[in-house]
């Protein structure tokens, strides 16, 4: 009995350790994101600063597809914005037992369509929905990411000389949605 007692208690200083070991490392963590959000934000606003720029000073003399250049960087500065603060908020859910919550699969996949806008215009691709996409409960971070990576992986595996189509469409079970 003294033997087992020792182990347990053993055992229990050994996760007394492991557990502020964690902690430390998500302390670490969210200096690390913070820092790097940062930095990257002041650099984000400088090309939304030049893109205006660009947009006020010289859009009477860009043709149409110079302002879709310029509209196109505002939208993916914009939706980098979005990232950052998701990846701050990430840190934050990753101490929250359950980050999940009901979310819009249509905008989620909409929101995926537009991180992918430049390889879908330079690879002249089509993205279809099949029907209404349902809401579900979920990680709305994580499942975006997913549908990004569906679709841009979608693209870059694709046949050369072909002009992708990439068909999104779901099915529910019993148990789960498929998509």
């Amino acid at each position: 009995l003294g033997r087992l007692l020792y182990a347990f208690k053993e055992n229990v200083e050994e996760i007394s350790r492991q557990k502020k070991d964690l902690e430390k490392l998500n302390q670490e963590l969210d200096r690390f994101v913070h820092t790097v959000s940062h930095d990257i934000a002041g650099p984000l606003t400088t090309i939304v600063g030049y893109a205006a720029y660009l947009e006020t000073q010289y859009a009477p003399k860009m043709d149409d597809r110079g302002r879709d250049c310029i509209s196109g960087v505002r939208k993916g500065a914009t939706r980098l914005n979005v990232l950052i603060k998701d990846m701050l908020e990430l840190t934050k859910m990753s101490r929250i037992k359950s980050p999940y919550s009901r979310v819009s699969i249509k905008e989620i996949v909409e929101t995926a369509i537009a991180n992918c806008d430049f390889m879908i215009r330079q690879s002249n691709a089509q993205v279809k929905i099949q029907g209404t996409l349902p809401e579900i409960v979920c990680d709305r971070i994580k499942i975006t990411a997913v549908f990004f990576n569906l679709i841009s992986n979608a693209l870059k595996f694709a046949k050369a000389n072909e002009h992708p189509v990439v068909n999104i469409s779901w099915n529910e079970t019993p148990k789960e949605y498929e998509f």
